[in-house]
C-alpha cells in the first residue's frame, strides 16, 4: 500500500493506495453499512470532502483504489479513513500518516472518512463493490463410477467419512439423517426429524454430524455413532449448506453470503460474499471443502461453483449438465444437490434430490 502526501491550491490532498492483492475477511461481514450515528447531521459542518473515489464505485481484485480528500470550510486537523471499518490510515495533526498493509475480499465494502476540526468532526462514506480478478475457470467431468441411491431421499446434505456416505434428506415429514452404504445404496442408520422441520445442510466435525434446518433458524448436533441429539444451535437466516475447513463452519443460506460460524460457540465470524469478475453469485446451496477450495452447488442449476474461502472470489465452475443418466430422467429426480469428498482418495461423489443413483467422478478442465 502507498501514501503520498501534498500540497494542493486551497489546501491539504491526501493520496491513498489500497492495492488488492489476497483475501482476508473482515469480522462482521462486509455488508452491513456503517451505524446511522457515525454518519455526519444533515446540519453539521464539513471540513473535508473524498474527491475520488466515486459513489458506487466497481473494483476488480487486483485493481488499485484511490482515494483523494481534501478540506472544506474550515478546513481539518487530520482526517482517519477506514475501508469496511479496517483503517487505511492513521492521521496526526503534524500531518503524519501511518498506512496498514491491508487487502480485502470481494463484495460490498464501505469506505469512510472522518475529518477532524477541534475536537469536531464531519464523516463522508462511499460505497465500493469488489469484484473477482478474473472470470472463473470452466471445468467438465468424467464419470468414474454409478452407485444406486435411494430415489425418495430428497438430498440436501452428504458427507463421505469412513467408507460411508451420511446424508441429510429434506421435506417435512420426509427429513432424515442417514449413515448409507456407498456400494448398495441401503440406510444401515437413521434419525428422523420432527415433521415441522425441513432438513437441509450436513457437516462432521470431531466426533459428532451438525444437520441444518431450512426455515427453522435452528440446527441440530449428534453423536457421530450413535445419531443421538447432543445439542442444537441457532442462526439469523435460513440454513442451506454446511461444510467445515476443521476450524470454521461455512453455512450458505441461497444468497451470495457464507456465513463463517466459530465451530465452538457456533457464532457468526464474519460473512464472506461470493463474487465472480461480474456480479455476486447467488443460490449458493450444498457445500463441501475439497483441497482448500469451498465447492458449492447452484441451487436449480446444474454447476458447482468453486470458491476461494480467502477471498471470496469464484475460481471455477463445474459443468455437470447430463451428469444424470438418461433412463433416469423420467423418474421423480429435481436437481443436482449433494456434494461428498474423500480426501484420502481424493474421490468425489456427486447426487441429486431424488436421484436413482450417485457418482463419483473426476473433475478436469473444459
Amino acid at each position: 500500500m502507498l501514501l503520498e502526501s501534498k500540497s494542493a491550491i486551497g489546501g491539504l490532498t491526501l493520496l491513498f493506495l489500497a492495492t488488492l492483492l489476497c483475501g482476508c475477511q473482515t469480522p462482521g461481514g462486509e455488508t452491513s453499512q456503517p451505524s446511522p450515528l457515525t454518519t455526519t447531521p444533515n446540519d453539521a459542518p464539513d471540513y473535508g470532502r473524498m474527491l475520488t473515489p466515486a459513489r458506487d464505485t466497481l473494483l476488480h481484485r487486483g485493481d488499485s483504489l484511490w482515494v483523494t480528500v481534501a478540506p472544506i470550510a474550515d478546513g481539518f486537523d487530520s482526517v482517519a479513513i477506514t475501508l469496511s471499518s479496517r483503517p487505511l490510515t492513521q492521521s496526526t495533526t503534524g500531518g503524519k500518516i501511518g498506512v496498514a498493509s491491508d487487502d480485502f475480499p470481494t463484495g460490498v465494502h464501505w469506505l469512510q472518512a472522518t475529518f477532524w476540526h477541534n475536537g469536531a468532526m464531519s464523516i463522508e462514506i462511499r460505497r465500493i463493490k469488489i469484484y473477482a480478478g478474473a472470470a472463473p475457470q470452466d471445468y467438465t467431468y468424467v464419470v468414474e463410477k454409478e452407485y444406486p441411491h435411494d430415489e425418495g431421499a430428497y438430498t440436501q446434505g452428504l458427507v463421505y467419512r469412513d467408507g460411508f456416505l451420511y446424508e441429510s434428506t429434506g421435506q417435512r415429514g420426509e427429513s432424515r439423517l442417514r449413515k448409507v452404504e456407498l456400494a448398495t445404496g441401503n440406510v444401515l442408520q437413521e434419525h428422523s426429524l420432527a415433521d415441522t422441520y425441513f432438513g437441509e445442510g450436513l457437516e462432521y466435525l470431531n466426533g459428532r454430524f451438525y444437520q441444518l434446518t431450512w426455515t427453522s433458524y435452528q440446527g441440530f448436533v449428534y453423536d457421530a455413532k450413535t445419531f443421538d441429539s447432543v445439542g442444537s444451535f441457532h442462526y439469523n437466516t435460513q440454513g442451506w449448506g454446511l461444510t467445515t475447513d476443521g476450524q470454521s463452519f461455512y453455512l450458505s443460506d441461497g444468497t451470495e453470503n457464507l456465513y463463517v460460524l466459530d465451530t465452538a460457540t457456533l457464532q457468526v465470524r464474519h460473512v464472506l460474499q461470493v463474487y465472480t469478475e461480474s456480479e455476486p453469485l447467488y443460490r449458493l446451496n450444498e457445500l463441501e471443502w475439497v483441497e482448500g477450495r469451498i465447492y458449492a452447488n447452484i441451487y436449480t442449476t446444474d454447476k458447482i461453483a468453486i470458491i476461494d474461502p480467502r477471498s471470496g472470489a469464484v475460481e471455477g465452475l463445474i459443468h455437470c449438465e447430463g451428469l444424470l443418466r438418461p433412463s433416469a430422467t423420467g423418474s421423480r429426480a429435481e436437481v443436482l444437490n449433494g456434494i461428498a469428498y474423500d480426501p484420502a482418495r481424493r474421490n468425489l461423489y456427486l447426487t441429486g434430490k431424488y436421484w436413482p443413483y450417485l457418482y463419483r467422478v473426476k473433475v478436469k478442465p473444459s
